[in-house]
């Protein structure tokens, strides 16, 4: 009996789209179609022909209108689904007949505007969940219970996991700006 659907686990943050991209590219090329994502990281796919696929995304963080993906579709990309923000399209790779056609934008301006929007909606609110550990650990230090114990270990983990996290993403973003040519 052979497979229809598949799962993978496989993190990506939110600078990590390109990654992501080419990710969901390579697994259609091998037969198996994006289907959907579930968080934190677990992707869906179903067993398809081995096709040559081109996958974007774009991040939008609002419920979009009818409008807005019959523009897509005019262009060739098919809708594949949303998960916290982000909209996942795909184009056969025989209707890219240019270095245009193979993205969604046409410019580095939207590009840009895309990366400023990821880092106001999704990096700052890390910063600022970051912060509120770090308030937390303070008023953890009377800690007198298994509890509080238990507690206090969790909120150091997340604390360096967002120590890290948060750095990276940062540096990911800035690097993809300046290669748009922002100063």
């Amino acid at each position: 009996m052979t497979k229809t659907k598949k799962v993978i686990t496989r993190f990506f943050t939110i600078a990590d789209y390109d990654e992501e991209t080419a990710f969901l590219h390579e697994q259609h090329l091998q037969g198996w179609k994006f289907k959907k994502v579930i968080l934190p990281c677990f992707f869906i796919f179903e067993k398809s022909e081995k096709e040559d696929y081109i996958y974007q995304l774009e991040y939008v963080n609002k419920k979009q209108g009818e409008d807005y993906f019959t523009l897509y579709q005019d262009y060739g990309w098919e809708y594949c689904g949303s998960c916290v923000g982000w909209n996942y399209f795909r184009k056969p790779a025989d209707q890219v007949h240019s270095a245009i056609d193979k993205e969604i934008f046409s410019d580095d301006s939207s590009k840009l505007k895309m990366i400023s929007n990821i880092s106001r909606t999704r990096l700052i609110p890390l910063v600022i969940i970051l912060c509120s550990l770090f308030i937390n650990i303070f008023i953890q230090q009377n800690r007198q219970s298994m509890v509080d114990h238990i507690l206090f270990i969790i909120l150091l983990l997340l604390i360096l996991i967002y120590l890290v996290l948060i750095p990276s993403i940062w540096i990911k973003l800035r690097k993809k700006k300046k290669e748009l040519g922002y100063k």
